[in-house]
């Protein structure tokens, strides 16, 4: 992948296309010196999140994520937990009626 552009519709981890609806993390990664835009790369935020367990760097151009990956992943951490909770209250406000 490094160095390589991105097709923006399928995850730049796993190569599998984007579903409607699906959450998606955008890394907008600074230009290099050989483009004139800046680089977005589009991930499945469960891909992304696997990857910065392994590595500190985008999957395409190489930019390190070091600082903003611990901020990142408890963010997504602590969403997951907001929506297990709402899924579990639904849950029991099904089966109290």
């Amino acid at each position: 992948m490094f160095g390589g552009n991105q097709d923006p519709e399928e995850c730049g981890v796993c190569l599998m296309p984007f579903e409607v609806g699906e959450t998606l993390k955008v890394l907008n990664c600074p230009k290099s010196e050989t483009q004139d835009a800046d680089n977005v790369h589009n991930f499945h935020v469960d891909c992304i999140l696997k990857w910065f367990e392994k590595k500190t760097d985008c999957p395409f151009c190489r930019t390190n994520y070091k600082d903003k990956i611990i901020e990142f992943t408890e963010k997504q951490r602590i969403q997951t937990q907001v929506e297990r909770f709402k899924e579990q209250k639904a849950e029991a406000a099904i089966y109290l009626e």
